[in-house]
């Protein structure tokens, strides 16, 4: 894959401590498990509760334990590559050196 551009090859700026992620993060997984999220959609709600969400088909709120959460993260990719129509343009989202052009 011929990469075009600038490739930065330096650490990415550190814009937030650990401890301002850690805070961020406990924030979300709280309004994920207390609030829940909405979901309009009877297919959606099914999978969500054979995952292991405590959904409300009354309501249609699905609240999603940390567990789920982290689960479903650890079974995400690191990075994928995005395929251009010209697969010269092609690049890899989510590797750790940025390509600018």
């Amino acid at each position: 894959m011929a990469v075009k551009g600038f490739r930065r090859s330096f650490e990415p700026f550190k814009i937030l401590t650990d401890a301002q992620v850690e805070v961020i993060q406990s924030g979300i997984t709280q309004v994920l498990e207390k609030t829940g999220v909405a979901f309009n959609d009877e297919r959606a709600l099914k999978i969500l509760a054979e995952a292991g969400c405590q959904v409300d088909n009354g309501t249609q709120r699905v609240r999603i334990p940390e567990k789920v959460v982290r689960e479903c993260l650890a079974k995400c990719p690191s990075h994928f590559p995005v395929k251009a129509r010209d697969q010269e343009n092609n690049w890899d989202l989510g590797n750790p050196d940025i390509t600018y052009f």
